[in-house]
C-alpha cells in the first residue's frame, strides 16, 4: 500500500451540472492524494429548468475547459481514465447530442450515470474513507440530490431526486413556500426514506462544503478541515436559518462571515440550506458529518479489488502520505501489544487507533529536537488525506505529541479541547507515553517487547521481563517510568524472570 513513485495514475474526468472537475490519483485513488484537482465551473444545467437543454454558454465554456483537460490528461500518461456524467447530461433533451461531440473531440467515451448509479457511488466514496460508517448519505450537486442508505459499510437503499442547487430560479422570502412544499414532495416519493432514523448524515457536494466552511467561521472552529467536520442537529439548523434570506445581492465584500465562500457558492446558500434542513428534520438525525469524498473517489473505489477495499481507511491514508515514517512490521505490532496490555478492557475503537499510531510513530524523525512535538502534532491535524475523521486526528496526534515527550508538550496539549473528551485526550495521552517507553525499553529492537508481560493490578503495576534484556536498564528507561508512574498515578515494579 506504500506510494511508489513510479507508480501508475488513474483519473476521473466528472462532467457535472454545475462544475466539471478532473482528478488525476497515482495508484487506484484509494487512501492517495490528488496529483491534479482542478475544477471549472461551466454551469451546464442553468438553464434545464426552463428550455429542457443544456446551457449554450455552459456547452462552450464545458467544451473549452474539457479541451484543457484533455491535454493535461495526454501528458499524464494516465493507466486509466473514467469520464462520467451526471444529471444535467443525463436529463437534458440534448445530453447525449452533447456527449456525441464529446467523444469525438476527445477521443474518449463518455458515461452517463443512471440517477441510482450516481447515487451509489457517491455512497461508496463515504464508505472509502470513514471506517463503518452508518447513516444517510445526501449528495447535492447542481441538477440532483441522491440519497442512500449505508450501514456498516455497505450501501442498501438508493435514490436520485431532481432538487439540485440549480434547480430552482431566482428565490426570495416569497418563494420559500412554495420551494419548501417543492422540496417536501420530493423527499416524501423515496418511501424507504420515511423509515429511517440515522444518527448521522453524510453530506456532500461543494455548496454543503461551503456550508461547513462558513460555520466554521461562525463557531470559531479552528481546525479548517473540511472532511471529517461534524456538527449537532440542533446548531446547525440554527445556523442555517439565518442563511435563507442572504443572497449574493446582500453579500458585501468585506463581511468576515461570506470571506470563505466564493460569489457563485453565495448565491447557492439559501437553496442548500432549505435542503439540508429539510432532511434533516424530515429523518430527525442527530448530527452532521462533512465529507470530502463522494462520486469520484466511489468510483474508483469500486474498481479496486476486493481485499484492498477492506483495508483500514485511517491506516492507508496516513502511510501514503507519511511514507518513509510508517511501518506494518514485527516491531510495530510488539509496540501496539505492550500498549494494549496497559487496558486489558480496551475498546476496539481505541484499539484500532493504537494500531495506527504505532505504524506512524516516527513522524517526527527528521524534524529538529526542539520542534519535533509540535511539528509531528501540527502535520498530524492538518494532512489531507480523507480516511480519517476530527477526533481521529487529534487523538493520533495527541498520543503522538507524547510520544515526543519534552518541555515543548505545555504548549500544545489544549489546542482542540471540544473536539475530544477529556477522556479521550487522556487515553490519548497515556498511549504516547508508553510509546515512548516501549520504544525506549527495547531500544528499537525487535523480538524484545514480546517477551515483556504486564500486569495492571489496583494500585500498582507490574511489567514481567527476561534477566538478559539489557535494554531495561539506564536513565532513559527509568525518566519514562517515572514519567508513567506519574501519569497512571500507580508505581510500577519490575520483576525479571
Amino acid at each position: 500500500m506504500y506510494l511508489k513513485e513510479n507508480q501508475e495514475r488513474a483519473g476521473v474526468l466528472d462532467i457535472g451540472s454545475n462544475s466539471i472537475r478532473l482528478v488525476i490519483f497515482r495508484g487506484n485513488g484509494f487512501a492517495t492524494l490528488p496529483e491534479f484537482n482542478e475544477k471549472a465551473l461551466c454551469g451546464l444545467g442553468n438553464e434545464i429548468q426552463k428550455t429542457g437543454k443544456l446551457s449554450k454558454i455552459g456547452r462552450a465554456s464545458a467544451i473549452e475547459n474539457i479541451a484543457r483537460f484533455a491535454k493535461i490528461i495526454e501528458k499524464m500518461n494516465l493507466r486509466q481514465l473514467h469520464v462520467i456524467a451526471t444529471a444535467a447530461v443525463r436529463e437534458a433533451a440534448d445530453g447525449r447530442q452533447f456527449v456525441a461531440e464529446l467523444e469525438k473531440l476527445f477521443n474518449f467515451s463518455v458515461k452517463i450515470l443512471s440517477g441510482k448509479e450516481e447515487a451509489y457511488f457517491s455512497a461508496l466514496g463515504v464508505i472509502s474513507t470513514f471506517a463503518k460508517s452508518k447513516g444517510l448519505v445526501c449528495d447535492l450537486g447542481g441538477g440532483s440530490l441522491e440519497l442512500v442508505k449505508i450501514d456498516n459499510g455497505r450501501a442498501h437503499e438508493c435514490a436520485s431526486l431532481p432538487i439540485g442547487s440549480l434547480r430552482f430560479e431566482e428565490i426570495n422570502e416569497f418563494s420559500r413556500s412554495k420551494i419548501l412544499s417543492l422540496i417536501d414532495e420530493q423527499l416524501d416519493s423515496v418511501k424507504w426514506l420515511q423509515d429511517v432514523t440515522p444518527n448521522s448524515i453524510y453530506a456532500i457536494g461543494g455548496a454543503w462544503r461551503s456550508l461547513a466552511r462558513l460555520h466554521m467561521e461562525f463557531a470559531n472552529y479552528d481546525l479548517k478541515v473540511i472532511h471529517g467536520y461534524s456538527v449537532k442537529r440542533a446548531e446547525l439548523e440554527s445556523f442555517l436559518e439565518q442563511l435563507y434570506p442572504i443572497t449574493i445581492s446582500t453579500k458585501l465584500p468585506d463581511d468576515p462571515q461570506w470571506s470563505p465562500v466564493s460569489s457563485n457558492r453565495a448565491e447557492q446558500m439559501p437553496i442548500a440550506s432549505l435542503i439540508l434542513s429539510k432532511i434533516m428534520s424530515k429523518v430527525n438525525s442527530r448530527r452532521v458529518i462533512f465529507s470530502a469524498a463522494g462520486l469520484r473517489e466511489g468510483y474508483l473505489f469500486d474498481r479496486i479489488d476486493e481485499k484492498e477495499k477492506k483495508l483500514d481507511p485511517i491506516s492507508a491514508g496516513l502511510m501514503h502520505i507519511f511514507v518513509p515514517s510508517c511501518d506494518e512490521t514485527n516491531y510495530a505490532k510488539e509496540l501496539e501489544h505492550l500498549i494494549c496490555s496497559f487496558f486489558p478492557a480496551i475498546s476496539p475503537k481505541f484499539a484500532r487507533l493504537i494500531r495506527v499510531i504505532c505504524q506512524i510513530r516516527n513522524i517526527g524523525r527528521d524534524e529538529h529536537p526542539s520542534y519535533r512535538a509540535e511539528q509531528s502534532y501540527l502535520r498530524l491535524l492538518r494532512h489531507p488525506t480523507l480516511g480519517v475523521t476530527h477526533k481521529e486526528r487529534v487523538f493520533i496526534a495527541t498520543a503522538i505529541l507524547n510520544r515526543y515527550h519534552g518541555a515543548t508538550i505545555q504548549a500544545f496539549d489544549k489546542g482542540f479541547p471540544n473536539i475530544i473528551t477529556g477522556e479521550e485526550y487522556k487515553m490519548a495521552s497515556l498511549i504516547g507515553l508508553i510509546l515512548d517507553f516501549g520504544i525506549t525499553f527495547s531500544g528499537e529492537i525487535t523480538g524484545i517487547l514480546d517477551r515483556v508481560q504486564v500486569r495492571v493490578d489496583p494500585g500498582k503495576i507490574l511489567i514481567r521481563y527476561p534477566k538478559d534484556i539489557a535494554t531495561s536498564k539506564g536513565q532513559a528507561a527509568t525518566k519514562r517510568t517515572q514519567i508513567l508512574e506519574r501519569a497512571f498515578n500507580q508505581k510500577i515494579s519490575f520483576y525479571g524472570v
